[in-house]
């Protein structure tokens, strides 16, 4: 998140290495949209395992709900693509949301620290 925001800082900055607030809050929304998608992107696969796991009917042997058995079933029953199925929705989605999340985090962060209630390490 960090350096693609830091990137887009870059970007935006004026010859004096300035940035405007909706620039900067630009360049978080980008950052945030971009990082939640890539971390859709990389945990997917646990999720489908992790709602597998969880829809399970209740006698269902402990050995089956281990996370290797049920990612050989998986992939054996259905290929290694289901793994992937729904990523495209849960991508659109994710972008908007973590474009409004990280920058209103980071405003409210500010605006705290300023105000002498919170404070960065």
């Amino acid at each position: 998140y960090d350096y693609i925001k830091d990137m887009g800082n870059q970007l935006f900055a004026d010859g004096k290495g300035d940035v405007k607030d909706w620039h900067a809050w630009g360049a978080s929304a980008f950052a945030g949209g971009t990082s939640g998608c890539f971390t859709w992107l990389i945990i997917y696969p646990f999720d489908i395992i992790k709602t597998r796991i969880q829809t399970a009917p209740w006698h269902t042997p402990q050995a089956d709900l281990k996370i290797v058995n049920i990612t050989r079933a998986l992939i054996r029953e259905n290929g290694w693509r289901f793994m992937f199925r729904g990523l495209g929705v849960t991508l659109v989605r994710a972008f908007p949301v973590n474009a409004t999340v990280f920058p209103v985090y980071e405003f409210t962060l500010d605006h705290l620290v300023s105000s002498g209630i919170g404070g960065r390490d």
